[in-house]
């Protein structure tokens, strides 16, 4: 993606959320009536006729990967909140609405969203044209992870080094190069013990299987024809081994399995857990 350009999967992954709370069945995955505010200043535009074309089962398994990484991370963040003090960072924060609706027992922490110079300029508008206001506890850090290091844009933002600290990485690891995403692993070890990073990857065709292979084959194609090619997927044993060797204590590989039982069973509007992307937790 270009840096001056706002990312289309940030718009598209709004819309998805919004369409979860519109016409999905309860209990709700995520709850989320600020992506419906959101998803209403889109009407009309590009990006909502594109997403208005999209075939219904390819939405459908897009917003259950989707609702399922972000209802994880902030499952994990209210994990760790219940053992002391902790900051919140959302990398890749795109159109992201924790922030904004967040839930009394994450109020008296600080939350930083990180995001690309033009991504985070185009959603305060949106968000000011919703009628949204930024929260007190809210730092925005606009860098481009390419260029520039994680560490040197915290800092600007006020960011404390000597607290333990909770990164969601959603959708993100496979818009950059290795060494980038290398290089942010590295920097969140070298924080305060129990910090933490949940984030998403996608992974390698030799994973994949049926529906899943094919599901990331045309969400590659989508992606790269919108100027946001995947540049980096994994096995999941390596990418394992990758943070053992750069000494997270624990790793966690929450696998589609163990996604579909803790969060889609008995649902009736088929929601079900994608493989074509996965999740892990690491641990300082």
């Amino acid at each position: 993606m270009h840096e001056k350009q706002t990312s289309i999967t940030a718009i598209l992954a709004t819309m998805l959320r919004a369409t979860h709370q519109t016409i999905d069945s309860e209990p709700k995955i995520l709850i989320d009536p600020v992506s419906i505010l959101l998803g209403k200043e889109f009407e009309g535009s590009p990006e909502w006729i594109a997403f208005k074309a999209v075939p219904e089962s390819f939405k459908r398994m897009t917003r259950a990967a989707l609702l399922l990484r972000s209802r994880y991370a902030e499952d994990v963040l209210q994990e760790v909140l219940s053992c002391g003090e902790c900051q919140y960072v959302i990398l890749g924060a795109g159109f992201d609405t924790f922030a904004y609706r967040q839930p009394s027992w994450s109020q008296a922490t600080r939350i930083f969203e990180v995001d690309l110079p033009a991504t985070q300029e185009s959603k305060r508008m949106v968000l000011q044209k919703a009628g949204i206001a930024t929260p007190e506890n809210l730092r925005y850090c606009p860098v481009d992870l390419q260029k520039s290091p994680l560490r040197d844009a915290l800092a600007k933002a006020a960011f404390e080094f000597n607290i333990p600290t909770v990164f969601s990485w959603l959708g993100v690891t496979q818009y950059i190069s290795r060494p980038a995403i290398q290089s942010t692993f590295e920097f969140i070890r070298s924080l305060p013990k129990s910090s933490t990073v949940v984030f998403s990857f996608v992974p390698s065709d030799a994973v994949l299987v049926g529906q899943d292979r094919q599901l990331i084959a045309e969400l590659g194609r989508v992606a790269a024809a919108r100027g946001e090619p995947f540049l980096s997927r994994f096995d999941p044993e390596e990418l394992q081994q990758l943070l053992y060797n750069l000494g997270f204590s624990s790793i966690y590989h929450l696998l589609p399995a163990t996604a579909q039982q803790r969060y889609f069973t008995g649902r009736t509007d088929g929601l079900t857990a994608q493989g074509a992307e996965q999740l892990m937790r690491a641990t300082v």
